[in-house]
């Protein structure tokens, strides 16, 4: 069954660096005036926005780039405009981490509560593949409290993410706006008070309702697109399966012209020259026992002349398990196999 619009929610990160301005030439009537430069590039700020396809915006959180743990007064001066539960945290790099994801997605869940979510119903979000977004304690969170967590395909936010669409487009073009009329008269690079005080005008213009269901719409145009992608990949599959099967089937053809002839001898167990299979298959499994009997005596003693002392004794059983393994993963076609590991 379809789930609603209204419980349908897309959140993703927007990076901004302050000071991506570009410098424009200032005419004067009959006077030279220099050239305006471009503001130097200030440090990198994520902003974590969430959004519903019935047009509803949960409040921000911006990640500013510290090597610190400590928040400084001096960055909330002027941030009144900014919605109450307006959240600010730091990483070293600026950007989200796993902490910082599994921390939002508890803001999320006290955000989407009361009035929002019907009782027994379930929240349905969506995001993109960030391993931030992916980690165990994220997954089991959205299943305690009923998330269903849906992450695109590598490659295809761009066609079905809406925040990717006009939001995100107009965000970014909106701040640039700012940063150019900065750097045309010449101004430093907004810092974090700034980029507060600054930020939630922006947010206004950019984030509006309609602008935000259309978004949905737009993503939801896409879904043919989607629909070509997972035929692809859906046809990649089977031609690998095909191909594995192929590769298997030639394999076991030709295991008979591998395989290694031996000039050994087997003599004749009885009086009338005639050798039953049974007793040569015993005489071939005594000598194999003689000769892995010495092979293993050869390994211990080269190991005891190496560290000092033989490892550990392994019983036949064992041994013969990890072969066995072996064996059947070499007949599949396998790679890798879990076989024997002998600890020294």
């Amino acid at each position: 069954m379809r789930a609603p619009l209204s419980i349908i929610y897309n959140f993703d990160e927007c990076g901004f660096q302050p000071g991506q301005g570009r410098s424009r030439k200032v005419i004067g009537s009959g006077l030279a005036c220099p050239d305006l430069a471009e503001t130097d590039r200030g440090e990198t700020i994520t902003a974590v926005e969430c959004i519903a396809a019935d047009g509803w915006l949960m409040d921000p959180l911006f990640i500013f780039k510290s090597s610190g743990s400590n928040f400084k007064e001096a960055w909330y001066d002027g941030s009144e405009a900014l919605p109450p539960n307006t959240g600010t945290a730091i990483s070293p790099n600026g950007w989200i981490s796993d902490e910082l994801a599994l921390c939002w997605l508890g803001y999320f869940i006290n955000a989407t509560a009361g009035d929002r979510l019907l009782p027994g119903e379930k929240r349905y979000l969506i995001f993109d593949g960030n391993g931030a977004h992916l980690t165990l304690e994220f997954l089991e969170k959205c299943e305690k409290y009923a998330i269903v967590p849906f992450a695109f395909l590598p490659h295809s936010t761009h066609l079905c993410q809406p925040l990717d669409g006009k939001p995100f487009l107009n965000y970014k073009q909106q701040f640039r706006l700012e940063n150019n009329e900065l750097s045309f008269w010449g101004g430093r690079p907004y810092g974090k008070a700034e980029f507060l005080r600054i930020i939630q005008p922006i947010r206004e213009r950019t984030f509006h309702p309609r602008i935000i269901r259309d978004s949905f719409k737009d993503s939801a145009k896409a879904q043919r697109n989607l629909t070509r992608i997972f035929q692809h990949q859906r046809e990649k599959l089977e031609e690998l399966a095909m191909t594995q099967d192929s590769i298997r089937r030639i394999r076991a053809a030709q295991a008979p012209q591998r395989r290694v002839y031996t000039k050994r001898q087997v003599k004749t167990l009885s009086q009338d020259g005639i050798l039953r299979p049974r007793d040569a298959n015993r005489s071939i499994k005594e000598r194999k026992e003689k000769e892995n009997a010495a092979e293993k005596r050869r390994i211990d003693k080269a190991a005891e002349k190496a560290y000092g002392f033989k490892p550990s004794q392994l019983s036949d059983e064992t041994i013969q398990r990890a072969k066995d393994s072996a064996k059947e993963a070499k007949d599949n076609g396998e790679l890798f196999f879990y076989g024997l590991i002998a600890c020294f």
